[in-house]
């Protein structure tokens, strides 16, 4: 076999979990920076620096520096500046698979790298998956020129993955008519000895964690406002906001200043990874709310560590857990449906033991950290 491209972000920590479940093979993979940020995740920094692995990864230095200027002018010329760099890389190295992990920024720029091959007349092209992260299908398939893009795309792929039923069912509404490799999480999983832990029993549990992000897609502060709500409900509660905007601080300062809620927030990356997972094994609730989104990689880690999810419906959740029995599932992310969820969930006691229960023996057989790379190892067979 010859080497692998994987396009993706290299600041993304789900890009370089992914790039770590082939530390255990003897794979050639070379990586093509997508996103137009020159930082490296530490868990990427920590593979390229590991020199005991049998991994062979070829990190191009220049290309990550450059980043910012490259995007910029990408910006103006359709990804042609950034595409014709990979299609090079491509043309000149015995290449046997490219792999566009994500959509609109990884997977746009291989469309015009093979674009560009057309043009160099390379007899024999190498297969192309993408791979669909979070929204990419189910949202910018909305909007008239990416779903324009989208298609362009998905016709030159030879294999395409997602973490959810609902996006293979979407790409074939796009033209799709390639393999399809099995549903996983993209990020990988957790190892089996944590899974199985005994944990705290959720109905002991006093904190509610909230998914903090308000952006385009992410709606924290409508979570918030529900929170305020239901002050005199949450006497004894600590409510701990993790991976929070800038927007969504703000406002959990004005509720700690004008409310008798005990509430807290930690901006992004300012909790490790343990410090996340030890919070949800103390969470009674996770809330996660968001316009739209894929599997939500925190609403998994929350299910492991023993909390009751409620999570917007706008999400794949209904794939993981069954509504009002192991999680809810916002309909309209409104203000009341919200507030009704939570008191759902701190009313019932025996029925989020009940969820605790079902949703660990879910995560031990979808969500084990081996299982997934075994699967993850097979895409490039």
């Amino acid at each position: 076999m010859g080497s692998i491209v994987v396009v993706g972000m290299f600041d993304s920590v789900h890009f370089a979990r992914w790039v770590a479940q082939f530390q255990a093979t003897n794979l050639e993979i070379s990586l093509f920076p997508s996103g137009p940020h020159r930082r490296v995740h530490p868990i990427l920094t920590g593979i390229l620096e590991d020199q005991s692995k049998p991994l062979t990864i070829h990190f191009p230095r220049l290309l990550s520096a450059l980043a910012i200027p490259l995007w910029i002018v990408d910006r103006f010329i359709g990804d042609r500046l950034r595409g014709f760099l990979l299609a090079k890389r491509i043309k000149n190295a015995n290449v046997d698979y490219v792999h566009a992990l994500e959509l609109q920024h990884a997977g746009y720029i291989t469309a015009a790298a093979y674009k560009f091959l057309d043009t160099f007349g390379r007899k024999t092209r190498p297969k192309l998956i993408v791979t669909n992260w979070g929204s990419d299908i189910f949202w910018y398939s909305k909007i008239p020129n990416h779903k324009l893009k989208l298609v362009k795309l998905l016709a030159r792929a030879d294999s395409y993955s997602a973490e959810c039923k609902r996006d293979y069912e979407l790409a074939q509404n796009l033209g799709y008519r390639g393999d399809f490799l099995p549903i996983i999480p993209n990020a990988g999983g957790l190892p089996h000895s944590w899974l199985v832990q005994t944990k705290m029993p959720c109905s002991l549990r006093k904190v509610i964690s909230i998914k903090g992000y308000e952006t385009w897609s992410g709606q924290a502060l409508l979570a918030l406002d529900s929170i305020r709500s239901l002050e005199d409900k949450l006497q004894g509660y600590e409510i701990v906001v993790f991976s929070a905007s800038r927007k969504t601080k703000q406002n959990v300062r004005k509720i700690a200043t004008s409310t008798s809620i005990s509430i807290s927030a930690f901006g992004k990356n300012k909790l490790t990874h343990d410090q996340v997972l030890n919070l949800l094994s103390r969470s009674r609730i996770y809330l996660g709310v968001s316009r739209t989104d894929g599997i939500s990689t925190s609403m998994l880690e929350a299910m492991s560590a023993g909390a009751f999810p409620i999570q917007s419906s706008s999400s794949c959740a209904s794939e993981w857990f069954e509504d009002k029995k192991t999680g809810f599932s916002l309909r309209s992310n409104t203000i009341d449906e919200i507030r009704q969820a939570l008191l759902f969930a701190l009313e019932k006691d025996k029925l989020v033991d009940k969820a605790q229960t079902i949703n660990q023996s879910t995560l031990v057989e979808r969500y084990e950290s081996e299982k997934i790379a075994s699967i993850a190892r097979t895409f490039y067979r």
